[in-house]
């Protein structure tokens, strides 16, 4: 069992921590528990609330999410020294899991509660927008590779470099028929209505809803 001044020393090397002040890794230290997996045990899952992240001690863990039909896509493996399940504490998030997390081999781990992590944030924007920043392109990178039209290419992570996230409002328009084609979209919340048929004086008919 890892004492409080392992964990202090731990948190001192993680890169998201490692300006801290002592104070507040010593909060972070006295939040953080000690836990244990199997290999192929789930540590978080996917849409699942989120209350905690995750500092890797030992071990190794797969990062997957759901695709097309039954199928499940690994987006990433972590190993010592990584950190998972951050992301959905942040403030502007849904506060759900991204991605299941399951361990590759015998795995040992420090959960830190959320009420800690945030008070971390509160205390230093700059890890926010740092954070902030990783979640975007992250969230990117998971819609290309869970995306049956873009998952066989092999250069998905390029593609990010071309990708800007939009909001549109209940009932705004994004694209009217006749337009020419600029753009290519794809939706990571929320509901489309795709109507056709507003010609001379002529109502719209919703052909399609896309989520």
């Amino acid at each position: 069992m890892l004492s409080f001044a392992q964990i202090h020393q731990i948190l001192r090397g993680v890169p998201i921590f490692e300006k801290l002040s002592e104070d507040l890794r010593s909060v972070l230290a006295r939040s953080a528990i000690e836990e244990e997996f199997n290999a192929d045990a789930v540590i978080i899952e996917e849409d699942a609330e989120a209350n905690a992240m995750y500092l890797i001690v030992e071990g190794a863990v797969d990062a997957s999410a759901k695709g097309a039909g039954d199928s499940e896509i690994v987006l990433s493996s972590l190993g010592p020294g990584s950190y998972f399940g951050e992301l959905a504490l942040l403030p502007d998030s849904e506060g759900k899991r991204a991605a299941t997390v399951r361990a590759k081999e015998a795995t040992r781990v420090i959960k830190i509660s959320a009420d800690a992590f945030k008070l971390v944030l509160e205390s230093t924007p700059e890890t926010t927008a740092h954070l902030q920043a990783v979640g975007e392109k992250q969230m990117r990178e998971k819609l290309l590779h869970c995306s049956a039209l873009f998952n066989s290419l092999p250069q998905q992570n390029n593609l990010t470099e071309w990708m800007e996230e939009k909001h549109y409002k209940d009932g705004e328009t994004v694209f009217k028929e006749g337009d020419v084609a600029e753009n290519f979209y794809m939706i990571t919340s929320g509901v489309a209505v795709v109507n056709v048929g507003k010609k001379k004086g002529k109502s719209e008919k919703a052909l399609h809803r896309v989520g």
